[in-house]
């Protein structure tokens, strides 16, 4: 399968128009969630140094995150709100809703799997410090398919390249992701689509396989806060 039609999965949940709908007062803040527990293929869990690093475990709970709101439908939680830019999250959702067929309906089987490798500091913005976190990883073939069940869902350590976390520094304590590359690409920014040793990539698979949405999908279980979805 070529990099074109790999990415065809990652693609569809990175599209979408965001709109954002005015508030005369902010919603109270959604309690956090308990986010499924994984089983780690192999026996091989993350235990890399970097793992302490709050700057990591931001970035584990925001690609956890990533992977839950995608498979449940809920765009509202404490754990997503607090890791992803609002603008994010609202194109995913976008993504999310555009599900109308098997070919373009997706789960995660398991949050996307990586390891970090390096933390970089950018230069600083008008707003806040960014970082980039360097990782290894494949999510090539990692968001499964209703319609390809044998060929997709899959991990292949073997062919893990580069990737990256860019991460704003909110000067609080907490860390929001702007962007990432879950790895398993051709050569994009800050380095990513490097070929890197896979060998130690902890893959997290859910101990209760998601089941695919029912088709067609026009709403979420819970849309992003801030989004007007009177028109979808």
């Amino acid at each position: 399968m070529t990099n074109t039609r790999r990415s065809t999965g990652l693609a569809v949940l990175l599209t979408g128009l965001a709109t954002l709908a005015g508030c005369s007062s902010p919603p109270q803040d959604e309690p956090p969630i308990l986010l499924p527990p994984v089983a780690w293929e192999d026996g091989i869990a993350p235990s890399s140094p970097l793992e302490s690093d709050p700057i990591v475990q931001a970035a584990r709970t925001a690609s956890a995150s990533d992977a839950y709101s995608w498979n449940t439908g809920n765009f509202d939680f404490a754990q997503l709100n607090q890791t992803w830019q609002t603008d994010t999250i609202e194109r995913n959702y976008r993504g999310y809703i555009q599900q109308t067929g098997p070919r373009f309906s997706f789960i995660f089987p398991g949050p996307p799997a990586w390891t970090p490798l390096s933390i970089e500091t950018r230069p600083p913005t008008h707003t806040n410090r960014r970082l980039i976190l360097r990782i290894c990883g494949n999510s090539a073939d990692w968001i499964a398919r209703e319609d390809k069940s044998t060929t997709t869902g899959l991990f292949d350590r073997a062919t893990a390249t580069t990737g990256y976390f860019d991460i704003a520094d909110n000067d609080d304590g907490t860390y929001t992701v702007v962007d990432r590359n879950y790895g398993g690409y051709g050569h994009g920014a800050f380095g990513s689509g490097e070929r890197c040793d896979g060998s130690t990539i902890p893959v997290g698979r859910y101990r209760i396989t998601p089941p695919f949405p029912r088709l067609p999908l026009t709403k979420a279980q819970k849309p992003p806060r801030y989004l007007d979805t009177t028109d979808d």
